[in-house]
């Protein structure tokens, strides 16, 4: 699939911080209907300022299928500026305290920009999903953790979270993926949060860890044609 697909756009806040992304728009969108929205949030050898490198991993082998739900979605791809981080962890620390690490600016703008998208798309509220890969994969966590009642569902990938806030995290469903010998982020966080989720009564989380792969997962987990198909199966307000 051609990353054409995806319109270049720039974000600008009213203090002047610009947030580079592409938006992909159903080529027969219809703005009498509510679409559902994905969040993809890309990992960091995608930093920069070409505003293409978001997408060269990752998101575009949820389109390989024809009949994928993702060809019929809203997706918005932010790209993170070179040097800086979607959540301000120490890599490789796969477990952090939201309490004790603020939000990041760039996150700031990610939630602005979503807002802004759904004053000129017709957007389905209830149905709103993240999903990143390492850097990404801390970025989902941090903003289900942080702003659950914003997200529908969340694919979170080889990346780091706040075990302590699996309570509110319990309802929300959740399909996150790691490498059992993923060396760059831990697995143990994520097996950590799983452990939790689970004890808090998680009846829609699930973990799917992959015993022979490190860290670069993102190809064979997005290449699994029945993840867009759970990702975009729910809505927020069936919790």
């Amino acid at each position: 699939m051609d990353k054409t697909i995806f319109r270049a756009e720039e974000f600008i806040q009213e203090d002047g911080y610009k947030l580079l992304y592409r938006l992909y728009i159903p080529a027969d969108y219809d703005e009498t209907k509510a679409y559902p929205l994905v969040l993809f949030m890309h990992g960091a050898g995608e930093r920069g300022d070409d505003n293409i490198s978001q997408l060269r991993i990752g998101i575009m082998e949820m389109f390989k299928y024809p009949d994928s739900p993702i060809h019929n979605c809203i997706i918005v791809a932010p790209q993170c500026p070179k040097d800086k981080k979607w959540v301000g962890v120490q890599w490789p620390k796969c477990i952090y305290s939201v309490e004790e690490l603020e939000q990041t600016k760039e996150i700031d703008a990610v939630l602005a920009l979503l807002a802004d998208v759904q004053t000129r798309y017709h957007i389905d509220s209830d149905r709103i999903h993240v999903t990143g890969i390492s850097m990404g994969g801390y970025a989902t966590w941090d903003l289900i953790t942080r702003h659950g009642d914003l997200f529908a569902s969340a694919v979170p990938l080889c990346g780091g979270c706040d075990v302590s806030k699996a309570a509110a995290l319990a309802k929300i469903p959740i399909w996150t993926f790691h490498g059992a010998l993923d060396d760059t982020v831990l697995p143990t966080g994520t097996r950590a949060m799983a452990e939790a989720i689970i004890r808090e009564g998680g009846t829609k989380f699930r973990y799917t860890e992959l015993s022979d792969k490190s860290h670069n997962i993102w190809t064979d987990v997005y290449s699994i044609e029945e993840m867009p198909k759970w990702l975009l199966s729910h809505k927020r307000s069936d919790r």
